[in-house]
């Protein structure tokens, strides 16, 4: 995979992972069996909800010793039913890792954890066809399109009580926008594909972020403030020259609503970048 080589940090720091990993499910496995004195019972693969059946039966100890590891794999075969444009079919697919740590329950300290998520896209990918402006398909789109790419997001969280989170490190904000929304997101992968409600640009958020978010909820609002490097982060690991280009604020405040008896939610949110960027009055008419 011919990107990997300017990626050697993110190869090595997925090996580190992958490797505690092993080490934390053995650790779960044998403590299951001691526990218990005998196998999961297993189900045949028609009655799975998935294909190893929450990790071969050993997943509710995993995540009862602070272990929780979720995969995916995602497929997709795209092309033009009509319209102009060549009407080849692409194939490509999109994997997907995700490890939290929860470090309370392995004997750590209260409230902290470690998350990571690794994702590798490869094949073909028809992402802007009929040359549309925005990808179609955010999945195949990050960390990278049309060949191999491998990216590697890892954050430290530190719960506060029930109401303050905070996180650092560098941090995927397709997976921030994803969680905890119902119509939206899914990353590419579920629901819907297009970045528009995946993961709406905003000129001023790139899809991968090295800095801090501080998160505290009152009732009945939310407030949310993150400070971080303007530069996308995207198959970086962030640390080479950090904030070198200038920092960004940025805070929003989250309020429910429950208009003609229906539950929803307006968020308000401000920026400030001191990155230079284009002016646009420079861009011509």
């Amino acid at each position: 995979m011919k990107n990997y080589k300017n990626n050697n940090n993110i190869r090595f720091g997925f090996a580190i992972l992958l490797s505690a990993w092993f080490s934390m499910v053995t650790a779960a496995e044998n403590a299951t069996a001691d526990d218990i004195g005998q196998e999961p019972a297993s189900k045949s693969l028609w009655q799975r909800e998935t294909l190893t059946d929450d990790w071969f039966g050993y997943g509710s100890s995993m995540r009862d010793h602070g272990i929780n590891f979720n995969g995916s794999v995602m497929q997709f075969y795209k092309g033009y039913v009509a319209g102009s444009g060549s009407h080849d079919w692409k194939y490509g697919g999109k994997a997907d890792g995700f490890l939290r740590i929860d470090e309370a329950k392995i004997g750590l300290w209260q409230g902290f954890g470690i998350n990571a998520h690794a994702e590798i896209n490869y094949g073909e990918s028809l992402t802007a066809p009929g040359g549309t402006f925005l990808p179609n398909n955010l999945a195949l789109f990050l960390p990278g399109t049309n060949g191999s790419f491998a990216d590697l997001s890892l954050y430290l969280t530190q719960q506060i009580g029930s109401n303050v989170t905070l996180m650092f490190g560098k941090i995927n904000t397709v997976d921030l926008y994803d969680a905890g929304r119902e119509f939206s997101g899914g990353r590419g992968v579920e629901q819907f594909q297009h970045v528009q409600f995946v993961a709406p640009i905003s000129g001023i958020t790139p899809p991968m972020i090295l800095g801090g978010i501080a998160s505290v909820k009152t009732d009945p609002a939310k407030y949310t403030l993150m400070v971080y490097d303007p530069e996308n982060k995207t198959r970086k690991n962030g640390f080479e020259k950090p904030f070198d280009k200038g920092v960004t604020f940025n805070g929003s405040v989250e309020v429910p609503s429950n208009f003609f008896n229906l539950s929803g939610k307006h968020i308000f949110s401000a920026a400030y970048s001191t990155q230079d960027g284009l002016d646009l009055t420079d861009i011509p008419h």
